[in-house]
């Protein structure tokens, strides 16, 4: 699938991922707008840019699982310390159970992204 991407494509795609609307990406890239229109009317483009989209989600994601961990242990020594108000540990406990439950539903979402990804290149093999 990748090897039938031309380099303005793959530069497209980059751009897009980066949430630059298709008029810019245009221009950016050297075609029209209609040209990126027709693109994504390829099979192997559109896997090519979902692939490339869940890449970013999981980099983001790792990163802000190390964030929410850092942050965690910081909670976490708010929530056991006794010399801090019942109030403030009550509201760290709280948050570490917001943080695990965005954790869950990122997961999810993650994991049924994949599984549209695979129904897609099943379904269509990944052929224009």
């Amino acid at each position: 699938m990748t090897n039938k991407l031309k380099p303005k494509q793959i530069l497209a795609i980059n751009y897009l991922v980066a949430g630059i609307t298709k008029s810019k990406v245009a221009g950016l890239v050297g075609v029209t707008r209609q040209t990126i229109t027709n693109w994504h009317q390829k099979d192997y483009f559109n896997i090519s840019l979902n692939r490339a989209r869940n890449e970013l989600i999981e980099k983001f994601s790792a990163l802000a699982i190390s964030d929410k961990g850092r942050a965690r242990e910081v909670i976490n020594g708010i929530m056991e310390d006794n010399n801090v108000a019942a109030q403030t540990r009550l509201s760290a406990a709280k948050e570490i159970n917001r943080v695990g439950q965005q954790a869950i539903q990122d997961s999810i979402i993650l994991r049924r992204l994949e599984q549209l990804e695979k129904l897609f290149e099943t379904k269509y093999g990944g052929e224009s």
